[in-house]
């Protein structure tokens, strides 16, 4: 199995030394290929680690929650800190461990990318999907406490994990909705998403060229929106779980725009 990484014209140039590399590919490559019959864990870092491996904390247009919460002058030590940890582990003493720089490659060289954002009565998370050769997907999940943690997976795999990220509780669906609201609607009186107050879970997964999946999940049940009347309105739509899965299979095997990150707020 081979990547597609160095055909992306604006993958910096510093990931496709990377990419080219003959460790870091040879890690690389035997990833991809295990990736493809089953799900593998590659471990959970932190915001500064993720930064210090990216090169820019702000390379993908993703969250580093715990980081930018820091001053300056505090990032820049915790940054340099983590540069020294990193290189001191390391085989060679010039560069981090090549399981970790193919990590790198897998992210910044994504076919396309899938990102979404969850907010719960409590606090907020991310789900970053990164699309990888032979119907693998890199699942980079998010916390507010600035965790990353990855997963490697064939696409039935990561479908499932994102319809668990969507719908985290369980629902007896014993309620059911079923409303159409003009975009204009919905701007210009926050009254009318009345119907969805009672959601304890919001969440919104997309990409670019991609219709975003947002899921509004109560006790009693779970509603998605959907364009309607050719994207002038919204329907939300009560379904089931399975519903829910289907939708993100489709999510994930519709065909993006390439190599373009979404930001994530």
């Amino acid at each position: 199995m081979t990547s597609t990484l160095a055909q992306h014209d604006d993958v910096p140039d510093d990931v496709l030394a990377l990419a080219t590399d003959p460790e870091v590919a040879a890690v690389r490559v035997e990833l991809l290929e295990r990736a493809s019959h089953e799900a593998l864990g590659l471990g959970t870092f932190t915001d500064e680690e993720m930064a210090v491996l990216d090169g820019d904390p702000s390379a993908l247009g993703l969250p580093h929650p715990w980081l930018s919460a820091l001053s300056a002058d505090e990032r820049t030590a915790v940054l340099a800190s983590v540069q020294r940890t990193l290189t001191a582990r390391a085989p060679q003493a010039d560069r981090p461990d090549p399981s970790l720089l193919a990590l790198v490659t897998l992210r910044r060289g994504a076919e396309s990318l899938r990102t979404g954002e969850r907010h719960t009565q409590s606090d907020g998370d991310w789900l970053v999907l990164f699309e990888q050769p032979g119907g693998v997907w890199l699942a980079e999940e998010i916390g507010p406490d600035g965790m990353h943690t990855f997963t490697l997976a064939p696409t039935e795999e990561t479908a499932l994990r994102l319809a668990d990220w969507l719908v985290p509780i369980p629902s007896d669906h014993s309620g059911s909705l079923d409303l159409t609201l003009t975009r204009a609607q919905i701007a210009e009186d926050d009254e009318v998403l009345v119907p969805l107050s009672d959601a304890v879970v919001a969440s919104s997964i997309g990409g670019t060229g991609v219709a975003d999946l947002a899921a509004f999940v109560s006790e009693q049940r779970v509603v998605v929106s959907e364009d309607a009347d050719g994207g002038a309105a919204v329907r939300y739509v009560s379904v089931s779980d399975d519903d829910v899965l289907d939708r993100c299979r489709t999510i994930l095997t519709a065909k993006g725009t390439p190599r373009t990150a979404r930001s994530v707020r």
